[in-house]
Order: C-alpha cells, then sequence, then structure tokens
C-alpha cells in the first residue's frame, strides 16, 4: 500500500492500482487502488489478460510502458462516467525472475503527462513492491500450510512448516512478525553468499 501510495505522489498521478498475477489464468487482478475510494470498489477484483493494453503489455515484456490507455473493458468509477485514464504507467512487478504483478499509476487530468524521469522512478518503485508482494504471498501460504495442517511436498517445506508453526503465535503480532521476517531475510542473504 505504502509503494504504491508513494509511487502516485512521485510522478503526481490521480490515482494507482497494484493488479497481481492470476497465474493459471494469466490475468491480472485490481488488488488495491489508491488515491480515489469509488475506483478502488470499482476496480477491485476486475480482471486484465496478460498482453491487453498498457498493463497487460507491460506484464507480457516486463517492460514499463507509458501511454493513453488502450484496454476498454476495465470498468471506472461512475463518476469518472466513461472516462478511462489519459495517461497511464504500467510497469511490471517482478521477484527474481517470476512475475508477480503490474504496478499503474493513472493521470485523468488532460494537461497531465508523464516525463521520462517520472517512467524510470515508478519503474523502480515497481521493483520494489514486487519484492515485497512476493514475501507477502509466501507468507501467507506457509502459514496456509502450517494452520491447515497440508502434507509437506519436500523435506524443506516440512523445516518451513515447522518454523511456522513455532512462530505462528509471534505472527499475530505485527511488530515481531516483522522482526520474524528481517530475520529471515537476513538467512536468505546469507544462504546466497555460499
Amino acid at each position: 500500500h505504502l509503494a504504491l501510495e508513494l509511487g502516485i505522489q512521485c510522478v503526481d498521478a490521480d490515482e494507482g492500482s497494484l493488479l497481481v498475477l492470476d497465474e493459471p489464468t494469466q490475468e491480472l487482478v485490481f488488488a488495491l487502488t489508491v488515491g480515489d475510494a469509488a475506483s478502488a470498489s470499482t476496480l477491485r477484483g476486475q480482471r486484465v489478460p496478460v498482453g491487453a493494453g498498457l498493463t497487460g503489455l507491460a506484464a507480457m515484456t516486463g517492460e514499463v510502458q507509458v501511454g493513453t490507455p488502450s484496454y476498454a473493458a476495465v470498468q471506472q468509477a461512475a463518476h469518472r462516467g466513461d472516462t478511462a485514464p489519459r495517461y497511464l504507467i504500467a510497469a511490471p512487478m517482478f521477484s527474481r525472475d517470476r512475475l508477480i504483478g503490474v504496478l499503474t499509476a493513472a493521470s485523468f487530468r488532460h494537461e497531465s503527462q508523464f516525463s521520462a524521469a517520472h517512467v524510470q522512478l515508478f519503474g523502480r518503485i515497481a521493483a520494489l513492491a514486487g519484492v515485497v508482494v512476493a514475501e507477502g504471498q509466501y507468507t501467507q501460504q506457509l502459514r496456509h500450510a502450517a494452520t491447515n495442517g497440508m502434507p509437506a511436498s519436500s523435506p524443506l517445506e516440512a523445516v518451513q512448516q515447522e518454523i511456522v508453526g513455532l512462530l505462528q503465535p509471534m505472527l499475530a503480532d505485527e511488530n515481531k512478525a516483522r522482526a520474524v521476517l528481517t530475520i529471515i531475510q537476513q538467512l536468505t542473504r546469507l544462504g546466497e553468499m555460499r
């Protein structure tokens, strides 16, 4: 949420959205929109196929796209009428080489355009957001597996489930969960150094 808010402020956009990849359907799903409450409500859950419009093209090519949106199937909030954004930045989010989704910044103002510096900065924010979203998805998967007693598919997964089970009480407290995440990230970095 914070990365998206920072991104739209830095590029002077009216609103922005975080779309996550639904891998089985190869569609991007609007998960979060900031800047306009009505848009957040309207956009949430809508889908954009990978390859469709600027957002889908960003996902398909792995490159930041900027311009006038061309995918008309996205329904806008009622107060916007049929008015689509005038300009859009769509930046892919990755974790390592895996596509996580796309971060967008939209401007509805006629006089507003995004500069090359805006596009570059927003791309960097999307890169950061991709890592954060991937970590959140991974943590959620581990919690789900640990709380539902799902069998591990490998010895590594069994260890991960055991660790999550032991840490479950701490993960309920946000500050303790962040501390645990920091420790896990440090251990991961140590493992990558070998």
